[in-house]
């Protein structure tokens, strides 16, 4: 049998990606739970696990990183999305066109409303308006991030005990 094989070479603690989607011959997908010393005593004595149950790691969605640097085994870290400050875009401005309305009323209209009759003479009143400016745009939403073309696997622990 070929999970006869590969599990007489696996040790407890190694871990492959497959195409299974659950737990087989000793593998436990690796998606978070917590397993038991009582279930997999081989598996928490050779990884030196202290207590009664442990968490797997969850590797659903997630690219492996070497550990060791940054972070340790079995450490996450990262984020699927971003969320882009006003700080963190580049500098630039927003074109427009100065904006001045003016409006206008005739001496006569004017003074014609005062009592004064029929006056005739050029407009002379005007008001024009202050500068524009742009509004606020853009909701702060977060952006998903890119990620390259990828193959998704499940990732699996080998416990050192048959399933």
């Amino acid at each position: 049998m070929a999970g006869e094989r590969y599990k007489r070479i696996a040790q407890p603690g190694d871990c492959k990606p497959g195409l299974q989607t659950g737990d087989h011959d000793g593998w436990l997908l690796l998606d978070g739970r917590t397993i038991t010393r009582k279930a997999y005593p081989q598996f928490f004595a050779k990884l030196k696990i202290v207590g009664d149950e442990a968490a797997l790691p969850d590797s659903r969605d997630r690219l492996l990183m070497g550990a060791g640097g940054k972070l340790k085994v079995g450490e996450r870290s990262g984020s699927s999305t971003l969320t882009l400050t006003a700080d963190q875009l580049p500098a630039h401005k927003h074109a427009i066109d100065k904006v001045a309305t003016a409006a206008t009323a005739s001496q006569k209209a004017i003074l014609t409303g005062v009592g004064l009759g029929d006056v005739t003479k050029p407009p002379t009143t005007s008001v024009v308006a202050g500068e524009a400016q742009t509004g606020a745009t853009g909701a702060g939403k977060a952006i998903d991030l890119p990620t390259p073309p990828h193959l998704a696997l499940a990732l699996f622990v080998f416990t050192g005990q048959g399933g």
